[in-house]
């Protein structure tokens, strides 16, 4: 197998869309409770968070007085992983911070209501962010804060121009774009 020219070089950013029970076993792993968590395990070190590992209390706290539409994703996992060679010794404290200042850039600075680095799994690169951004939403009738999970997305293929590039090549005519339009557009 050729190792790719990218591999150590470039970084990467994936988002899950998590319910209610997959938060719940996120949290578990965590704090490593699960069966994977424990498996992963290959030394003793505690996580680097800001936060702390309860993320459902942690969401429900973000959340609070906020509109939450009844959807079935509660939140958002976004893993991001630092490029292996461009870090000569990882340093869990500044991916934290740049892997949040990047989510921030995206999703606004009140969406992210959990973070991590695991330090006892092999790989020392990736950081863990759970969000459920809240913004100020504005209708005819009503100003209330408000949690969306795909909103910021939509602005972004928009202001990137992603749309307009997905109805080009696959000759369709779509106004407002969804998360699969989003996701398939910025690969």
């Amino acid at each position: 197998m050729t190792k790719s020219v990218v591999s150590g070089v470039a970084g990467s950013a994936r988002i899950l869309r998590l319910a209610g029970h997959e938060l719940a076993k996120a949290e578990d792993h965590g704090k490593r409770l699960d069966h994977t968590g424990k498996m992963r395990q290959v030394r003793e070190a505690s996580p680097i968070t800001t936060s702390g590992l309860d993320l459902v209390a942690l969401r429900e706290a973000h959340v609070a007085g906020a509109m939450v539409p009844r959807g079935k994703t509660a939140a958002l996992h976004m893993l991001v992983q630092f490029p292996t060679q461009l870090l000569n010794e990882p340093n869990p404290e500044w991916m934290l911070k740049h892997a949040r200042a990047f989510a921030e850039t995206v999703f606004g600075k009140r969406s992210i209501f959990a973070d991590r680095v695991d330090r006892d799994e092999a790989g020392l690169h990736v950081v863990d962010l759970f969000l459920a951004p809240r913004y100020f939403k504005k209708t005819k009738h009503v100003e209330q804060e408000a949690v969306s999970i795909s909103k910021h997305m939509k602005d972004l293929a928009i202001n990137q121009g992603l749309l307009d590039a997905y109805n080009e090549k696959y000759e369709k005519k779509v106004d407002t774009p969804n998360l699969w339009i989003v996701a398939r557009q910025l690969r």
